[in-house]
């Protein structure tokens, strides 16, 4: 198999996670918006884990739209998925 088959192999096991992830918080978010009783002992946190849901659900939309845009970017110089976007910053970060 040719390392550009294998990172886009691997890019394809995270677009499933991340679909799997992004299924169970939309229904976490349902259910906690649901119920009331989750905030009889802490009134106030209902509302924050609501927030923090809906923005892992935005993220996690944003997330899934640039798998596209890296699959299409891929080389076979990167050497991870994760290095089609970051490379700059990587570079910066740990000189080879």
């Amino acid at each position: 198999m040719q390392p550009t088959e294998q990172k886009l192999k691997a890019l394809d096991a995270f677009k499933d996670w991340s679909n799997y992830l992004l299924i169970t918080t939309v229904a976490a978010l349902g259910w906690t918006a649901s119920k009331d009783a989750l905030c009889v002992l802490t009134p106030g946190m209902k509302p924050w884990a609501i927030v923090c849901f809906a923005g892992s659900i935005i993220f996690a939309i944003l997330t899934l739209a640039l798998i596209p845009h890296v699959a299409e970017d891929l080389r076979d110089d990167h050497k991870t998925i994760y290095e089609v976007y970051w490379r700059g910053w990587l570079v910066e970060l740990v000189p080879d």
